[in-house]
């Protein structure tokens, strides 16, 4: 009977959660699309660039908006979007000229490799720096990395983003 609530509670939660996430990122997504409308930058300009788009004639520069939508009003094309986003269908990225679906899953296969390598890496150093420390308790060295745990654990993670981006930018 109570893991039969428990499941139930579960279940629930689960379910707002989802709802919370989907509203979210419509929300995010409409804010993103109002943002671009208002812009004075011209997507035509910017994608294409200011020479080609000088050099086409206006019935190909009619068709390449047409293409992208860009005649659209933003309510429109907005929801247009949205439509496809919800069948699957991404678009194709402007960069890659491949679908955008497959665009992220190649990035965030990279992402989760890269994760995987810190977090192992990460806890191989945590193991072996607090067995050191544990081995050798109350001296020199227990004390350098204390202090360097407890440094690392203070320091805010954006913070250190924005230095090591400054370190290795260069």
């Amino acid at each position: 009977m109570k893991s039969s609530r428990f499941g139930r509670k579960i279940l629930y939660f689960s379910l707002k959660q989802l709802g919370r996430m989907v509203i979210l990122l419509f929300l995010v997504s409409a804010a993103a699309f109002f943002l671009v409308s208002v812009s004075p930058i011209d997507p035509l300009r910017v994608n294409v660039g200011q020479v080609a788009l000088g050099s086409m004639s206006q019935e190909q520069i009619a068709k390449l908006s047409e293409y992208w939508g860009t005649d659209l009003p933003p309510a429109e094309r907005f929801l247009s979007w949205a439509g496809d986003f919800i069948k699957g269908d991404m678009g194709t990225s402007l960069l890659y000229r491949q679908p955008v679906s497959h665009v992220i899953g190649v990035k965030l296969s990279n992402s989760l490799w890269l994760m995987a390598v810190a977090w192992l890496v990460s806890g191989a150093a945590g193991f072996a720096l607090g067995t050191l420390a544990g081995a050798n308790r109350g001296k020199t060295v227990d004390k350098v990395i204390s202090a360097y745990a407890l440094m690392t654990a203070s320091t805010p993670a954006f913070w250190l983003a924005l230095v090591l981006l400054i370190v290795f930018a260069v």
